[in-house]
């Protein structure tokens, strides 16, 4: 299997997050190979409209909860009822690997069921903890992963997008059922 690495951008809004994810998709990043992950809160208006025939994100209408009107998805949605954290609405392979997560009961002592998934998808433990504060406080993560050309491109447009931080994870797990 070829190297895979993650980039991983921390946003201050789902406005923020958004604008990210639409300039991956205008750059050509394969939308299934990215995951966005925030707690369900309401907020006003729709967030994003764009898309293509493939597979995009078109709509996300937050009148009905956020994500709550999408029509078409990055690839693979949930929502969790987590305790202590709330709603949790990811889309991408990180529902797949929260799955897993909550299937095997894998809880770290000092870390929830979402940091938990982290550090076992090979994540550090400290970044694991900083993403799930992160969600915790109602930012929203954008985590791109693949070869390790692809996820320095997605890692600069993580940053001009306005992530308040940013890491490159060489090695985590990020494969999702014989993905490209």
């Amino acid at each position: 299997m070829a190297e895979q690495n993650a980039a991983v951008g921390i946003f201050n809004s789902r406005r923020e997050a958004e604008s990210s994810i639409r300039t991956l998709h205008i750059a050509g990043f394969d939308m299934k190979r990215l995951s966005i992950v925030c707690r369900d809160v309401e907020t006003g208006g729709p967030l994003a409209s764009h898309g293509d025939a493939d597979d995009s994100i078109e709509v996300w209408d937050s009148q009905a909860g956020f994500w709550g009107g999408t029509r078409r998805l990055v690839f693979g949605s949930a929502s969790f009822l987590i305790p202590g954290l709330g709603t949790l609405t990811a889309f991408g392979p990180l529902v797949y690997w929260l799955v897993g997560a909550l299937d095997s009961g894998l809880v770290v002592s000092d870390l929830g069921v979402l940091g938990s998934a982290f550090l076992s998808l090979g994540f550090p433990r400290n970044c694991s903890l900083q993403y799930e504060a992160a969600i915790t406080a109602d930012k929203c993560l954008v985590i791109t992963h693949g070869a390790p050309f692809d996820v320095s491109v997605a890692r600069a447009i993580l940053v001009t997008s306005g992530a308040t931080h940013y890491a490159i994870h060489p090695g985590v797990l990020c494969d999702v059922g014989g993905g490209s």
